[in-house]
């Protein structure tokens, strides 16, 4: 995969629970939604290959939402 610079948008639909829980989980964060979706990829992106797994129930606390 080519490394591309500038960015792309991403447009998804979520539940409406779940959107108003990460808006305030970002207002307690004092970030903006982006913000945290971005540091949730560069998190995965920054694990090997193999251990890129999406956070669930089960997952460690190595992932903070505003680093």
């Amino acid at each position: 995969m080519k490394k591309q610079h500038g960015t792309n948008a991403l447009n998804i639909r979520i539940p409406a629970e779940l959107y108003q829980m990460y808006a305030k989980l970002c207002i307690d964060h004092g970030i903006t939604k982006t913000d945290g979706i971005v540091n949730y990829l560069k998190y995965l992106q920054g694990k090997h290959q193999k251990k890129r797994d999406l956070l669930d129930e089960e997952t460690t606390d190595d992932f903070n939402l505003d680093a």
